[in-house]
């Protein structure tokens, strides 16, 4: 065991980078310093750009790139091999000419999404896969979104029920079908306030819509049946405020689509969406 509390202090400035407490440059800005690590200096002087973006407002300017490297303390060749990756990241914007230099910016969820999805279709991730954390994450959402909707936010289920039921039973095309469901799952992750899984579900349908266009409705007009009507009795719990109720109903129709999918889509998904959906029977 380490007992010399200066070792330990070493060894936490090996492992990560920190703001010097209270050290400020000669304009006032905060010091933002790179402590001691074996990191290679491009991925280090990236970590420091990076933090230097997250910490200011978008669109500020963090400074030529004469500033920049002596503020890093890097060589011109390594800022810009640094700089080029947090640019990548959609983290810096670099204006060119007289008065240019860096500032601060934010990447577009999309891009985010993209990548994500990129990486997936690489990692040849079966349907099965999808199925288990698609529905294990909407299954959450519905949770949040049945116990933390607020007066407003039920009032916009109450209006998005009054348009959907008179459609209950009206057939409709997989793109219009998969409109409605997208809608639905956005409302909800809105409503539940987590941003995290929104984000991550909106990953999942985007991966699915590439890697298995075909997916689980498509051109089974019963399935969609079965789940326009199962989402208008989730939509009515969230608005009863009833997150027991809204997430049995989605372990329900997880079941139930599961065990009546084509033999080829039923054999992908197999086990690990019975065994989501009788979670609710535990």
């Amino acid at each position: 065991m380490l007992h010399d509390t200066a070792a330990l202090g070493r060894l936490r400035i090996c492992i990560k980078w920190r703001v010097g407490a209270g050290a400020m440059l000669p304009d006032g800005e905060p010091a933002l310093k790179l402590t001691e690590t074996t990191e290679p200096r491009t991925r280090k002087a990236a970590r420091h750009l990076r933090a230097l973006s997250l910490s200011v407002p978008e669109g500020s300017f963090l400074g030529s790139e004469k500033d920049l490297i002596a503020r890093l303390g890097v060589s011109r060749p390594t800022f810009r091999q640094a700089a080029r990756l947090v640019e990548h990241e959609q983290l810096l914007a670099i204006s060119r000419g007289v008065g240019g230099g860096f500032h601060a910016r934010r990447p577009d969820v999309s891009t985010v999404i993209n990548a994500a999805v990129t990486y997936m279709l690489t990692d040849e991730l079966q349907l099965a896969d999808l199925f288990c954390a698609s529905t294990t994450l909407t299954i959450e959402a519905v949770r949040l979104a049945a116990a933390k909707a607020d007066a407003a936010g039920r009032a916009r289920v109450e209006a998005l029920i009054a348009r959907l039921a008179p459609l209950e039973h009206v057939p409709q095309d997989w793109p219009d079908f998969h409109r409605e469901e997208t809608e639905i799952l956005e409302l909800l992750c809105e409503l539940g306030g987590n941003r995290a899984l929104g984000l991550f579900l909106s990953v999942l349908f985007q991966f699915a819509s590439i890697a298995f266009p075909l997916g689980l409705f498509n051109g089974r007009d019963d399935l969609m049946q079965v789940r326009r009507s199962s989402r208008l009795k989730v939509l009515r719990a969230v608005l009863e405020r009833d997150p027991q109720v809204a997430t049995m109903l989605m372990y329900r129709d997880a079941e139930y689509i599961t065990a009546h999918a084509t033999p080829a889509i039923q054999a992908q998904v197999g086990e690990i969406g019975r065994l989501i959906a009788r979670q609710a029977q535990q």
